[in-house]
């Protein structure tokens, strides 16, 4: 599976002006429509907000890295990283560290200020339970039983239904499992050949 993207939720009250600190809630793991482009349908995402689903080794080493826009490649684009990363009352958290360099001057000061809050958590997911659909006109619900955060990005518009699986790099992405949820069936996705239509 390509890397996935959720809104999150900065909280700009939090900001410290002398540790250049903000807290940010992450994920609320609620269910989100998503688009298959493989298979042209839709479905809902639910990610299970729990420490036996989420691998927080990324988020809790103290090296994720927050950025702009989701963009890997370049240093420039790295504005922060992720000081601290824990899960309580069924919702991730984090504090995140920014840079001090000059030329995010004007974004630390849109950040503290409230103007800049749009959030969105980068994941990959290794596991989906899936519930297929019952009734005409339902959605199967592809709920992510193991899954791993791994950046941290602000954003001018959060992750939606479409920008998921379409604003992403390389679609090699990672080796996921697929398990009914009434049944034991275990489906491991291919790797794709082919980049999503943009």
């Amino acid at each position: 599976m390509p890397q996935q993207l959720r809104e999150a939720r900065l909280l700009p009250t939090s900001f410290n002006k002398e540790a250049r600190t903000v807290e940010l809630v992450w994920t609320e793991g609620a269910r989100v429509r998503r688009y298959d482009w493989w298979n042209d349908a839709a479905y809902w995402e639910e990610l299970v907000v729990d420490d036996a689903s989420v691998n927080m080794s990324r988020l809790e080493s103290g090296t994720a890295p927050v950025l702009d826009s989701h963009n890997t490649w370049n240093l420039k684009s790295q504005m922060g990283v992720v000081e601290r990363a824990w899960l309580a009352d069924g919702k991730g958290h984090a504090l995140i560290r920014l840079s001090e360099r000059e030329e995010l001057a004007g974004v630390v000061a849109d950040i503290k200020a409230g103007i800049i809050r749009n959030i969105s958590v980068g994941y990959s997911v290794q596991r989906y339970e899936v519930e297929r659909a019952v009734n005409p006109g339902d959605l199967p619900v592809y709920r992510a039983v193991e899954w791993t955060p791994t950046e941290i990005s602000f954003v001018t518009v959060p992750a939606d239904q479409g920008a998921a699986t379409r604003s992403n790099q390389p679609a090699q992405g990672t080796p996921c499992v697929f398990t009914r949820s009434a049944l034991s069936q275990e489906t491991v996705m291919p790797q794709p050949t082919r980049t999503p239509r943009q």
